[in-house]
């Protein structure tokens, strides 16, 4: 024999061996069409979706503002990075490790096959030896400088422009 309690509360003895399950009869079924999940999972996806339609231009310019700035914290910029060329390939001159130029096409596409690297301050003093020795004057060498922070201030002002520009359209 075993002791059970029903849904009423009232004690109920059945054999030990026999399943108790109630009869049809007894069965109270009801369609309770709030508590369907699939129908509220569908639901929810609309309204996902019809938000994400309303916020997709916003959603846009966020990610790409944040990408934008993760790659700014990574990236250090470098006087000299993106404006040398290399001999052999022609291909660009950057930071390729630590404080090392490198050519930007070896380290980054497998073009060239030069893999040789030269320390940052190493080139920095050959540029400037070059230009002291191609511009002889101490005043050439003033304008050359002078020419070359205008051209980075305005490269750099028209791409933070065309930034604000994307992210405000």
């Amino acid at each position: 024999m075993k002791h059970i309690n029903d849904l009423e509360g009232r004690h109920v003895v059945r054999d030990a061996g026999v399943a108790g399950s109630n009869p049809e009869a007894k069965l109270v079924r009801t369609e309770v069409p709030e508590l369907r999940i699939v129908e509220l999972w569908q639901r929810v996806k609309l309204r996902q979706a019809e938000r994400a339609k309303q916020f997709e231009a916003a959603t846009k310019g966020v990610r790409a503002a944040r990408a934008e700035q993760l790659n700014r914290l990574r990236r250090r910029a470098f006087l000299l990075s993106g404006l040398l060329t290399f001999g052999c390939c022609g291909g660009k001159y950057g930071i390729v490790v630590n404080d090392r130029y490198g050519c930007l096409s070896h380290f980054r596409k497998g073009i060239c096959d030069n893999g040789r690297t030269i320390r940052r301050d190493n080139i920095g003093r050959r540029v400037l030896a070059g230009l002291t020795d191609k511009l002889v004057s101490p005043e050439a060498v003033a304008v050359a400088v002078r020419a070359l922070i205008l051209f980075l201030t305005e490269t750099r002002a028209a791409r933070y422009f065309s930034r604000r520009l994307r992210l405000t359209i």
